[in-house]
């Protein structure tokens, strides 16, 4: 069993004022002396012996009386044990526990260095100036150190020999000729550099002004407020396409000003496209390719501007032609193809100015997509004065929560002209083919279109009036060409029927819809036949030569007399014979043929045909004319009995 001494003296409690920092220093100075009589020969001196200087240390009044002198090695320990304590009380202790300990240490340095130096600056400063010099006086400075106990004066210098002042005259004036050399060296080379910056914002500040004065309005960018831009685009435009319609006016190392767009602008046109099985047959531009050689402000300003405008024309085409799909529109990669003809398409898409060439598909078609380019731009600036128009009317005082982004009406008016293009080409070959057969048969029947003559008011009494009317003015001539009329003169009839063609794609009425038109007596009310397509109408055409040949036929030949049904044109014969005469009349499409047929008696029932063929036709057909048709009949009966 170890044994465990335990000492019962209760421990010496340590002497505060032992550390104060204070009793520390007054000790160190009275085992080292002054610090100005410690030389850095003395302290190798002490190093070469080993030993440190044996300074006796007496004790003040506030060290116990009976303490005795120690040794050499006890008093190592002590000044070592001082030293710990004086770094610890200033905060420098156990440093080497912590971490960055060379950083602190260097820094704790440092501000023991300073503050030593600002105190000594205080003190030699308070023999002058007490009391603003106090104020920047440690407090154990002022402790120990009465204010005022360290003076300076100035001390005279040794009386140069006439020659060293000449000598310093001489570098003295060397050194300000070159300074006055120096420095004016910078003032002219500041002057050149001022000088080019004038010239550079002269000409940066005369381009500004000939854009302000050619009407371009100008502000400060929102996220640049030193950088000047310009508005290009439209006010009442989208709201995405409204916010890229501003550009920033950017001065370069010469002083010119570009044209700042920003990173994702793009510099496209609008590019209308006449295909035909896939391959282009007419191409047509909005505008042409800008003139790359001159760099002028005021040219990229117009190139941006049209470019933001085809960019969102074409935005909104796209949007439309989404709602218009059931009128054979469609939108394939960001390209809108439209019906055209039976193989052919036009095609409408954003071309990029930058990859376009010069090269264009020229042919006959080359009208029709440069009126519907123009249209198109002419409608989107038509709905932009709309939406000011709308903007500018005193708002609702309820609103049914965020109104829907309206559809612009583009590509409606162009598919709505062109089903009526194609529908005025079916029927024109209809009465083309009628007009062929029928002159073959020397029957006259003729059609002509009443000319084209839209009814627009004049720019004078337009110019007062507001966007709606302007609107109503531009669809009334946009429904002069979705709607036609037609004069048809029948056979054996001097007043001719009008047709009417109207052609829709609004609901209820889709597609074209045929009104005809007949002739009545002076007094009476006109009847209409309505038609709602053009199957119905060569039902209704076909009808009505039937009627009308028959009718020519009984007017002209006078032996003939009207059946009491059907078309058929009879001779009545001698009651006796019983025999007659028959004949049937169609029209079509393609042919025009009389069927006649003597019923009676078993040798005189004959039958025969007649077609003819609006174009060349079977070898059959018939060439002569239906009157000399008619007189070549064998005789009747009736005529044979008289």
């Amino acid at each position: 069993m170890s044994n465990i001494t335990v000492s019962l003296q209760a421990p010496i409690a340590p002497n505060p004022e032992k550390n104060s920092l204070q009793y520390l220093i007054s000790r160190i100075n009275e085992q080292k002396g002054s610090f100005r009589d410690v030389t850095e020969e003395s302290l190798e001196e002490e190093i070469r012996n080993g030993q440190a200087t044996d300074v006796a240390l007496e004790d003040d009044d506030h060290m116990d009386t009976g303490e005795e002198v120690e040794d050499a090695k006890t008093k190592k320990e002590r000044v070592r044990e001082a030293r710990e304590e004086m770094l610890k009380s200033i905060g420098q202790a156990n440093l080497c526990d912590r971490p960055h300990t060379g950083m602190l240490t260097l820094c704790s340095q440092a501000t023991y260095e300073s503050a030593m130096a600002l105190d000594f600056t205080s003190l030699l400063l308070s023999l002058r100036t007490p009391g603003p010099a106090g104020l920047t006086m440690s407090s154990t400075l002022k402790e120990n150190i009465p204010m005022g106990s360290l003076g300076s004066e100035v001390v005279q210098s040794q009386k140069k020999s006439s020659a060293e002042e000449e000598q310093d005259r001489m570098l003295l004036m060397g050194w300000r000729m070159q300074s006055l050399n120096t420095a004016a060296d910078s003032l002219l080379q500041s002057a050149t550099r001022l000088e080019g910056e004038i010239g550079k914002e002269t000409r940066y500040w005369n381009q500004i002004l000939a854009v302000k004065e050619r009407g371009w309005p100008m502000s400060r960018l929102p996220r640049e407020k030193h950088t000047l831009g310009v508005h290009y685009g439209f006010a009442e435009a989208r709201a995405s396409f409204r916010d890229k319609g501003v550009g920033a006016l950017r001065r370069d190392e010469d002083g010119d000003v570009s044209l700042d767009r920003g990173p994702k602008a793009v510099n496209g046109r609008l590019r209308v496209r006449i295909l035909q099985g896939g391959s282009p047959i007419s191409t047509v531009y909005s505008r042409p390719l800008p003139d790359r050689s001159s760099d002028s402000l005021e040219g990229e300003i117009l190139e941006a501007r049209n470019s933001i405008y085809d960019e969102e024309l074409v935005h909104e085409i796209q949007r439309e032609a989404q709602y218009l799909a059931n009128h054979g529109v469609q939108c394939i990669d960001n390209r809108v193809f439209l019906p055209y003809e039976s193989n052919q398409q036009i095609e409408l898409s954003l071309e990029s100015s930058d990859e376009a060439s010069e090269q264009m598909e020229r042919s006959s078609h080359d009208d029709i997509p440069e009126l519907i380019s123009i249209f198109l731009r002419l409608s989107l600036s038509q709905a932009h004065l709309q939406n000011l128009h709308d903007r500018s009317k005193p708002p609702s005082a309820i609103r049914e929560g965020k109104q829907p982004h309206k559809i612009y009406q583009l590509l409606a008016p162009i598919v709505q002209i062109l089903q009526h293009r194609a529908s005025m080409s079916a029927l024109q070959y209809l009465l083309h083919q009628v007009t062929g057969y029928m002159a073959k048969a020397g029957l006259l029947f003729s059609s002509e279109m009443e000319p084209f003559s839209p009814k627009l008011e004049s720019s004078g009494s337009l110019s007062n009036d507001s966007p709606p009317a302007r609107v109503q003015a531009v669809l009334g001539l946009i429904s002069a060409f979705t709607s036609s009329t037609i004069h048809i003169t029948l056979p054996g009839q001097s007043a001719p029927l009008r047709l009417r063609i109207f052609t829709s794609i609004a609901a209820p009425n889709f597609g074209t819809s045929y009104y005809i038109h007949h002739p009545s007596a002076p007094g009476s009310k006109e009847s209409v036949s309505s038609l709602p397509s053009l199957a119905d109408f060569k039902i209704e055409l076909g009808s009505l030569l039937q009627r009308a040949i028959k009718h020519h036929i009984t007017r002209s030949i006078h032996t003939w007399q009207n059946a009491e049904n059907g078309v058929d044109v009879i001779l009545r014969a001698n009651p006796e014979t019983k025999a007659k005469d028959k004949l049937a009349v169609s029209a079509d499409l393609n042919h025009f043929r009389v069927d006649w047929q003597r019923s009676g008696n078993l040798l005189e029932s004959r039958a025969m045909t007649w077609v003819w063929y609006a174009d060349h036709g079977p070898l059959q057909q018939e060439t002569r004319p239906l009157h000399e048709v008619l007189s070549d009949l064998p005789s009747s009966a009736y005529q044979a009995s008289r």
